[in-house]
């Protein structure tokens, strides 16, 4: 199975979804590891450290969506409504790829209308430890 870590696009997000570290933790049981160019460098990782644990560093964006099994990101898929004018993320997500991401509270209609419109499987709500499930599995 292969994990992909992608850049985070969110205007300030300085946080990265994998260290190289954690990505050696992955890799010793039997993950791949891929992660896009750059992506560690605000949180004070260099492409460099994570090809030291094992992982591949990716420079297109494209290639860590269409090469993954999972997607790990900080912040939700970026729609091109946001702040920022770069490509659409959730164009970027193929079908059966699972998403782990922080999607914060009041934030959960906006970040999913995208995968309502584009009749793809059902969400899976996994809630965090504090916060009770939300009471129909769809937004």
């Amino acid at each position: 199975m292969i994990i992909g870590v992608p850049a985070e696009r969110a205007p300030d997000e300085k946080r990265v979804a994998l260290s190289p570290s954690s990505a050696a933790g992955a890799i010793k049981l039997g993950f791949t590891v891929n992660v896009q160019a750059g992506a560690g460098m605000a949180a004070g990782f260099s492409d460099r450290e994570y090809q030291e644990h094992g992982a591949e560093v990716i420079d297109s964006v494209h290639e860590v969506y269409q090469t993954s099994d999972v997607i790990l990101k900080i912040r939700p898929p970026l729609t091109t409504d946001t702040e920022t004018q770069d490509e659409d993320e959730f164009s970027l997500l193929k079908s059966g790829q699972t998403l782990v991401s922080l999607i914060g509270r009041g934030k959960t209609r906006i970040c999913l209308t995208p995968w309502r419109k584009e009749e793809l499987p059902p969400w899976r709500w996994m809630p965090c430890r504090g916060f009770p499930a939300p009471k129909s599995s769809t937004p």
